[in-house]
């Protein structure tokens, strides 16, 4: 694990943003991304380790009240930024997370409570980017899911983002740049909202 600093550069590729800062308020007391799923590992592991087999750089942006979360990711090869607006909203947060990265050739914006996601789907957003795509989504039987590419040429965009909408509105904004992948990924559109859901029967790449 590496904290983000004023020093610390991450390499010009395409980086993966990991958006772990929310306040999880339908999941209940418990931190929902330290819960294990059926496999195991914490929820932020798995999301973690999927990152990883497909991009060489992650940036996990968390809340400042994040030690918990720290331990978990002590032994994970991800960068960590804080966000210490976290309670603003998931856009502030990815907002966050590409200030930390802005000398990225793009981005993969991933949320923490999605870990069944498959690596081939991310690598297949990179792969689209990397091609001169410059907006990229997943799409699962004609439904658009997570996570989505932003080429450079989004970095001011992205960096503006405010509250909790997210990406929503870029991808409102500009739905005629927007290049769609159709894969065979269900995972693309299953988050966490409440304890059973941690138990969905899938397989994971440890």
């Amino acid at each position: 694990m590496q904290r983000d600093n004023s020093e610390q550069k991450v390499p010009q590729t395409i980086c993966g943003i990991l958006l772990a800062a929310g306040q999880s308020q339908r999941f209940g007391n418990a931190d929902k991304l330290l819960q294990l799923l059926s496999n195991g590992l914490p929820l932020i592991t798995q999301a973690v380790r999927t990152m990883l087999t497909a991009l060489d750089s992650v940036m996990v942006v968390v809340p400042p009240e994040y030690d918990e979360l720290a331990k978990v990711l002590k032994d994970e090869t991800v960068h960590i930024t804080i966000n210490p607006a976290a309670i603003a909203g998931m856009g502030n947060s990815l907002a966050c997370g590409v200030a930390a990265t802005t000398e990225a050739h793009g981005w993969i914006i991933c949320l923490a409570d999605m870990p069944w996601i498959q690596p081939t789907t991310i690598s297949m957003i990179m792969t689209a980017l990397n091609n001169g795509n410059s907006l990229v989504a997943p799409r699962f039987h004609n439904l658009r899911g997570h996570p989505v590419g932003f080429g450079r040429e989004y970095l001011e965009t992205l960096l503006n983002l405010q509250g909790d909408v997210g990406a929503r509105t870029v991808l409102k904004q500009h739905k005629e740049k927007l290049h769609y992948l159709d894969v065979n990924d269900p995972g693309i559109l299953l988050d966490v909202d409440t304890p059973t859901d941690l138990m969905r029967p899938k397989t994971f790449i440890a």
